[in-house]
């Protein structure tokens, strides 16, 4: 292992620690349904974006509605990869 590696692994643990505190606490006040900072800074664009989507932030989905969901998210994430593959020189 080169020096440079063995840097980059030690930042790479580095960062990842740093992120650890302040996402938990920001990942504990989403799951207890309290407004985390950043939902106070983008609210409105979150709420305006389920309007216009037609979600429903209280109801949670059906198994049929989250197995379409993932279905066409990942049919969406094939289509768009297939086309970059095509489109590449």
């Amino acid at each position: 292992m080169t020096t440079f590696s063995f840097i980059q692994i030690c930042l790479y643990l580095l960062v990842l620690f740093a992120c650890v505190k302040p996402l938990g606490g920001f990942m504990a006040r989403v799951y207890q349904d309290r407004t985390p900072f950043l939902g106070r800074v983008f609210g409105g664009i979150e709420r305006g974006l389920y309007r216009l989507a037609g979600v429903d932030r209280k109801r949670e989905m059906t198994w049929r509605e989250y197995a379409s969901a993932v279905l066409m998210f990942t049919i969406a994430g094939f289509v768009d990869v297939y086309g970059i593959q095509r489109l590449q020189s």
